[in-house]
């Protein structure tokens, strides 16, 4: 395999309506996001998703040719951090990576696997929703140390992708000295590049943020896409999908591996 197309893509409360606040199980975006991932996402070997709520209802907004690796979690609200590919890859030596979660409930681990065609080994890939708050730099901090470590315990002869939401705020919000994006490229520097795109992917009325990403190494060509919201709908199309998809927009990865 010399190509590969990858999308992270947080669906904001997947299973729970995109309701931070619900208490029931309910999901009335699963046509449109069925047909969005359809339309847009047809060439997509592999997708990387957060907020993952129930995974039950995951499943239903795929075509049947997609396969789900994640990990268990007690907690009935949890955001799971999610590894799908298609049935032609699959993904073995799935884990958590240790010590990425902070707490039982409101933090989520970070996902490794290692993705095959077939039997041959591909590339290390790396899932990971970042805690969220303003005020949380320390913790996305601490929380990709952990991930730098372990990457170093990894065999170093194959491509690494990591993606996924790192809720990489600015420094007028966090109130920090730099960017977060500043701290990650400090702690990964000697392992992963950044796919710079310098575009929006959190995007809400009031505000908006350059949140999700993908880092790699040991790939030949990269091309990194944020979906164009103005393609969604004519008119409010802020509105219409933020009601019928999410608050994030999916960033597309195409890769082509060394020979």
């Amino acid at each position: 395999m010399e190509n590969l197309n990858i999308v992270t893509f947080n669906i904001r409360c997947f299973g729970f309506d995109g309701n931070y606040f619900a208490r029931h199980r309910i999901e009335s975006r699963l046509s449109t996001l069925k047909d969005f991932i359809a339309e847009i996402y047809a060439d997509v070997d592999v997708f990387i998703l957060q907020e993952i709520m129930d995974l039950e209802y995951l499943p239903k907004i795929f075509t049947p040719n997609y396969k789900f690796y994640f990990y268990p979690h007690e907690y009935p609200r949890h955001m799971h951090v999610v590894l799908a590919c298609r049935d032609n890859l699959s993904f073995e030596l799935v884990q958590t990576i240790p010590n990425t979660a902070l707490d039982n409930t409101q933090s989520r681990p970070v996902i490794y696997g290692q993705l095959n065609d077939e039997e041959k080994p591909l590339a290390h890939v790396i899932g990971l929703h970042l805690k969220s708050g303003f005020n949380h730099t320390d913790k996305r901090i601490l929380q990709s140390e952990q991930i730098s470590a372990f990457i170093s315990g990894l065999r170093q002869d194959l491509p690494f992708i990591m993606g996924g939401d790192f809720n990489s705020h600015f420094k007028s919000r966090t109130e920090k000295e730099f960017d977060d994006l500043e701290y990650l490229k400090q702690i990964f520097k000697n392992q992963l590049e950044l796919e710079e795109h310098n575009q929006k992917t959190y995007v809400l009325p009031t505000e908006n943020a350059q949140l999700d990403h993908f880092w790699t190494q040991g790939l030949m060509t990269k091309t990194v896409e944020v979906y164009d919201l103005r393609t969604y709908t004519e008119a409010n199309c802020l509105k219409n999908y933020y009601r019928e998809i999410s608050d994030h927009l999916p960033v597309k990865l195409s890769i082509k591996f060394v020979k």
